[in-house]
């Protein structure tokens, strides 16, 4: 049996500051991610929202769920 696509989202995360010597990250997440749009579509989309924040950047990634 294959696996069926059932939903995929950006998640960014944001170092907004510091806590003493701790980083404090957020996080933001982007769904309704077409089934069929490609990693150089999604990171295009990625670079104009970050463009858009005065925080830096820690990590990005795509959350892909499938039903099997």
């Amino acid at each position: 049996m294959a696996a069926t696509f059932k939903s995929a989202s950006l998640k960014i995360q944001y170092a907004v500051g510091m806590d003493g010597d701790k980083q404090l990250k957020q996080i933001r997440t982007f769904g309704n991610i077409h089934e069929n749009a490609t990693t150089t579509e999604i990171e295009a989309v990625k670079n104009a929202i970050t463009s858009l924040s005065a925080y830096a950047v820690v990590q990005a990634e795509i959350v892909t769920t499938k039903t099997i």
